[in-house]
């Protein structure tokens, strides 16, 4: 969907007015823009459809092996180039011989990792977190599997992953940082070809480049959905991806992030009732409804959602309101826009008739971000999908993942949905009973194990 056409459908949305889409513009191939700074002209470069008009590609070069307790595979740390700066991966190689097509592929899309860990990222070597237990398991499997550790993530031989400065520009309220690990994801897709020549420097690895298959976590679900969208149906990237999976990612439209995300983590107004007592809904059991109300969960470590029972909580919340939320998430958003240049105006807030507090962005800005999301291009979305959550996670609302789903499907593409009750954002069962209430069955296993056969079946 061409810029214009999508400002269009927004129209038809009731996001925008017509006059709005006066502003948005296509950067064609020829376009100067450097990419190697955090910089940024303007919006419209970071949009889906200029970023397909780009080439992308580097090549892998072997740092070195990691000891492992395993033995069923080899995990090695490599480097390739992003838009010139020099970043990490890990590359895991089964020991046993490969198919007789090569080996099938996973590049996988890790999750937020945050400015102050990142120079320490380990990239899940022995980890038993989720995204450990998820990687071990592919490469016990007898997949390659890749995982980039973005610009400014990970410090090998005491040499830091260039680009940090793009984390203290962007990774921020912005919520434009995912658009870069998705550029860092391109430029490692495109470089898988090389680990099949004498190039890789420590014997070629036979890969079936039919087989390529991406993968992601949270944030870095947000990142995997737009690789899909940029290299998806004609595009500019030449390696084909044959299928995706994505578990509790967080691929909501940019602005609604910001404000369902800030919310939550902000104010417990964004998960009480309307007389302050947590029933997860709206409505308190003697009828009175929070207008202000966002989602039914909190995230399960704060222990209890009952106000009466906090001690240590209490501290958590950095405002008491959904507004205050809003006001301090966009304060920041909008001052950052403004600091770079590519905004002079501001938001507003409203209250509606129901007593909702809404937030009104300028026109451009509503454009600009939407042409950014990649929920709204159904249409390069044609690779087989598959959406793993919980069904009380609000970084990744069923509402989200079963609406994409049935918008990939009316655009003739291939997607399917799974929920696992009472998990939580790891697909795991919360220690806390008030979150998994009777709920015994972890999702983890049974979602990798789907993987694994959805991406050995999955066709380009």
């Amino acid at each position: 969907m061409r810029p214009f056409k999508l400002c269009l459908y927004l129209v038809l949305l009731g996001l925008l007015t017509i006059s709005s889409c006066k502003n948005i513009t296509l950067i064609t191939k020829k376009s100067a823009v450097d990419w190697s700074t955090p910089d940024i002209p303007n919006l419209n470069i970071l949009s889906i459809d200029n970023l397909r008009l780009r080439n992308y590609g580097s090549e892998f070069v072997w740092l070195e092996e990691w000891q492992r307790k395993n033995t069923s595979y080899r995990s090695v740390i490599a480097a390739y180039m992003s838009d010139g700066l020099r970043v990490y991966a890990r590359i895991d190689i089964p020991n046993k011989p490969p198919p007789e097509q090569g080996y099938p592929v996973v590049l996988f899309s890790h999750g937020w990792v945050g400015l102050d860990n990142a120079k320490d990222f380990d990239f899940f070597v022995d980890s038993e977190s989720s995204q450990g237990q998820y990687l071990h398991a592919l490469a016990e499997d007898g997949f390659v599997v890749i995982t980039p550790g973005w610009r400014g993530h990970g410090t090998i031989n005491g040499i830091n992953a260039d680009g940090i400065e793009f984390m203290q520009r962007w990774d921020n309220a912005t919520y434009i940082s995912p658009i870069f690990y998705a550029i860092d994801m391109l430029n490692a897709l495109e470089s898988i070809q090389s680990l099949t020549t004498s190039k890789w420097g420590h014997g070629s690895i036979n890969i079936d480049l039919d087989k390529v298959s991406l993968s992601g976590h949270s944030q870095g679900g947000d990142s995997a959905l737009l690789v899909l969208a940029i290299a998806g149906e004609s595009s500019m990237v030449k390696q084909p991806i044959s299928g995706a999976s994505i578990f509790s990612g967080c691929f909501l439209p940019r602005l609604k992030q910001g404000e369902l995300y800030s919310s939550m983590s902000m104010s417990p107004q964004a998960f009480l009732a309307g007389d302050g007592s947590w029933t997860s809904s709206a409505s308190s059991y003697d009828g009175q409804v929070n207008p202000d109300f966002q989602f039914g969960f909190p995230a399960d470590w704060i222990g209890t959602p009952n106000p009466p029972d906090w001690t240590w909580q209490n501290k958590m919340w950095s405002t008491s309101t959904v507004k205050q939320a809003f006001e301090k998430k966009y304060d920041e958003m909008y001052n950052t826009l403004q600091k770079n240049h590519l905004t002079a105006d501001l938001y507003t807030l409203e209250t509606n008739n129901m007593g909702r507090t809404v937030i009104q962005h300028p026109n451009h800005i509503q454009a600009a971000y939407a042409a950014t999301s990649p929920i709204y291009y159904p249409q390069y979305l044609q690779e087989p999908l598959a959406l793993h959550h919980s069904d009380r996670d609000y970084y990744s609302p069923s509402k989200w993942n079963q609406e994409l789903v049935q918008t990939i499907l009316k655009s003739g593409g291939s997607a399917v949905n799974f929920e696992y009750p009472g998990n939580t954002h790891s697909l795991t069962i919360s220690q806390h009973k008030w979150f998994s209430e009777n709920y015994n069955q972890t999702g983890l296993n049974r979602m990798i194990t789907h993987d694994i056969n959805w991406f050995k079946n999955s066709k380009k």
